[in-house]
């Protein structure tokens, strides 16, 4: 019953991470007409599931999964 399927942690969306319905297309051709490059612009168009950090834990841990690496010392364990 969503076009979007998204992890939301600490309150920011994780759109890498997300199952796009095809029934985003539109929305996301008429965001990106707009000039909007970002990929939750179209979001307000469509129906979306945020999967909340209480359901990650339900199988993992969030803060593990969705942990952020721009650097090799990133992912370091630590």
């Amino acid at each position: 019953d969503f076009d979007v399927t998204i992890p939301r942690i600490g309150g920011w969306y994780e759109p890498l991470h997300a199952i796009y319905a095809k029934s985003c297309i539109v929305a996301m051709e008429k965001s990106i007409q707009k000039g909007n490059r970002q990929i939750i612009s179209f979001f307000d168009d469509v129906m979306v599931r945020p999967v909340t950090e209480d359901e990650i834990r339900l199988y993992t841990d969030p803060d593990v999964v969705f942990r952020n690496i721009n650097y090799r010392s990133d992912a370091e364990d630590k």
